[in-house]
């Protein structure tokens, strides 16, 4: 029995695949050899051959490069637009506590620029009220 490492492909099949479709070669399953084909018989590489191999690998290279760029820019472009729309969720928000912020602020200085007489006469008039109240029970 193969000894096949958590469900992965065997490597040689994959590695195969690879120098075929680099070579240009169409790809055929591992082991199978055509009567008459010296390259599938085991004929040693010429410097053609080997050649062609470099420069199909350094063309997949390039494909796959090229892919890549093209997934990374979809995916800059997806992670754009959804900072665009989280900033467009939030802009209320924040207006809305900076808002608050000002308020609380404009009403603590209110208060302090409140005079001590004024003061004094509120916690009379408090004082009043709560008394006509006692009363009134």
């Amino acid at each position: 029995m193969r000894n096949l490492r958590a469900g992965r492909p065997p490597a040689l099949p994959i590695a195969a695949l690879l120098i075929a479709l680099a070579a240009g070669l169409p790809p055929r399953p591992a082991g199978c050899a055509v009567a008459g084909d010296a390259r599938a018989a085991g004929a040693v590489m010429t410097a053609r051959d080997a050649g062609d191999v470099g420069k199909g690998f350094k063309d997949l290279g390039r494909k796959i490069g090229a892919a890549g760029k093209q997934v990374g820019l979809e995916v800059a472009d997806a992670a754009k637009r959804v900072w665009y729309k989280g900033k467009q969720v939030s802009k209320p928000k924040l207006d809305q506590v900076q808002e608050k912020t000002r308020e609380f602020w404009s009403h603590v200085i209110e208060g302090k620029d409140r005079t001590l007489e004024e003061l004094r006469r509120e916690n009379d008039e408090l004082k009043h009220r709560a008394a006509e109240r006692k009363d009134a029970d």
